[in-house]
């Protein structure tokens, strides 16, 4: 799994000359080493037995880690079609002067009129 994540982003890197692609292979480095060392570490018995919960934690992390780096590097090193226009959600069927009935003023209605005949 890191052989094919740290080719992708290698590959995708060297021939768009995109800082992303470099970045996330030096994360999945990081990572590995991480848990390669947790690893060692167990393995030698400087890490107690308790701790075995944490290095599958750490594997389980990587895991993930390593999955949406390939999905990564494979989606945004293909092209996306161009999006055909999309009409508006809903339809300007009525205006605002269908709904306007009277005229804008600062006049008082006419039929508060103070003189009233």
């Amino acid at each position: 799994m890191f052989l094919i994540a740290f080719g992708l982003s290698l590959g995708f890197g060297i021939k768009s000359k995109k800082a992303p692609y470099f970045c996330l292979l030096v994360n999945i480095i990081l990572s590995t080493l991480v848990t390669a060392i947790l690893a060692f570490w167990y393995y030698k018995g400087i890490l107690k037995t308790s701790y075995l919960w944490y290095i599958f934690l750490q594997c389980t992390f990587l895991f993930f880690q390593l999955v949406t780096t390939d999905i990564f590097a494979v989606l945004a090193a293909t092209p996306s079609p161009p999006h055909p226009h999309h009409p508006p959600l809903h339809r300007a069927s009525h205006r605002a002067s269908q709904f306007h009935h009277h005229p804008l003023t600062t006049a008082p209605h006419p039929s508060f009129a103070l003189d009233k005949n």
